[in-house]
């Protein structure tokens, strides 16, 4: 049964993050203009989403895009897996930088850090 692909994240000119379902779990791919940085506010929502799985990205390019803010875009594929596959990725049982500045994320869980 397929899986109505879900909008994680989207402003036009310079982000677009899109979740389909895949044979081994999910992918996400991320469209965003070069000036979206990892740690933009623009790109939290992406973050977050990231920060409740194991993960690991399969491709990134930089492209030319004339419609996307500056003129140059990266696109990336992040592959979500449904249970932690082991081997080299990003995993969610370690504690990962949230979103949410003051915060680590641990399986679910929050918990306010110090500082």
């Amino acid at each position: 049964m397929s899986e109505t692909p879900r909008v994680i994240a989207f402003s036009e000119t310079r982000l677009s993050a899109i979740m389909t379902r895949v044979e081994d779990g999910r992918m996400l791919s991320v469209y965003r203009s070069v000036l979206v940085k990892n740690h933009s506010d623009l790109y939290a929502p992406v973050r977050s989403f990231l920060d409740e799985y194991c993960t690991k990205e399969v491709s990134s390019v930089t492209v030319s895009d004339r419609n996307m803010m500056f003129g140059r875009a990266v696109r990336s594929r992040v592959m979500i897996y449904d249970q932690c596959p082991g081997g080299p990725h990003e995993c969610a049982a370690l504690l990962v930088p949230s979103a949410r500045m003051g915060r680590e994320v641990r399986s679910g869980e929050d918990r306010v850090t110090a500082g």
